[in-house]
């Protein structure tokens, strides 16, 4: 007798009179994940795992939870691979999309993955990093302009945090990229394959395999002693290293 490997269902296919789909294929059984299964198995693994596993079993080598399988996921992925210039494997979905929950530390715990979220996509790739990073140290520059506060901002986060973690947030700089149309029509065709089209797909670009994974487990480390502190009555400080990005603020500067 086979074993039965356990696979939770995606909320865009989930059936709603049962809590098992049946079989789909030999020796697999689908399951019905509800959201509130989704948190305590979130909850259970920050507190089972250490940080660095927790990221690889959790976030780096899993089927997202937006996916029914993984011929589908590694099929998506490659299709936006093609259309971004890099090596399938160079792409890794993370976020809500991946966990089916928030693990954003600086957002409310859990918060689960609904019609409005993104799907967050990594990108590895030194090469797309190091173009980046020359346009954003460029920015207002080549032009002859005076930066904007927008601009300005997006510069100094990136080079306070972001860069200096082997980071850069694309869907702030896109239009600005040399490459940033070229990513922006595969990101957009990338949305159109999603297992449900109402998400916007965004791509931060990381410079290595090991700053994407530390970029992740710095962020669970401070969520796993969030939830120790919880657990344990007393007051948390999240505020130890680099935050997340936070959209820029809007540019309201007075013209003329």
């Amino acid at each position: 007798m086979s074993l039965l490997r356990v696979q939770p269902i995606p909320y865009t296919q989930r059936p709603t009179a049962s809590c098992f789909a049946g079989t789909a294929r030999s020796g697999t059984i689908i399951v019905v994940v509800e959201p509130a299964e989704v948190d305590e198995e979130l909850r259970d693994a920050l507190l089972t795992y250490d940080a660095h596993r927790f990221t690889s079993h959790m976030l780096l080598d899993r089927v997202p939870w937006l996916w029914p399988d993984r011929a589908s996921y590694v099929e998506w992925k490659s299709e936006l691979a093609a259309g971004l210039d890099v090596d399938p494997y160079a792409i890794v979905v993370v976020g809500s999309a991946c966990t089916g929950a928030t693990l954003n530390p600086n957002k409310p715990l859990f918060s689960r993955f609904k019609e409005t979220s993104d799907v967050d996509v990594a990108v590895i790739s030194s090469h797309h990093f190091e173009l980046a990073w020359k346009t954003l140290r460029e920015i207002g520059r080549t032009s002859g302009q005076i930066p904007t506060r927008r601009e300005r901002q997006i510069r100094q986060q990136h080079r306070n945090y972001l860069v200096f973690d082997g980071t850069i947030a694309t869907d702030w700089i896109l239009p600005n990229l040399p490459f940033g149309e070229q990513w922006r029509a595969a990101l957009l065709a990338a949305e159109r394959r999603l297992p449900n089209e109402q998400h916007e797909v965004k791509a931060r670009i990381y410079r290595d395999l090991s700053d994407l994974r530390s970029y992740h487990v710095h962020n669970v480390e401070k969520l796993r002693k969030r939830l120790l502190a919880e657990s344990a009555g007393a007051d948390h400080n999240l505020d130890d290293g680099a935050p997340l990005m936070t959209d820029p603020e809007p540019d309201n500067e007075s013209k003329g």
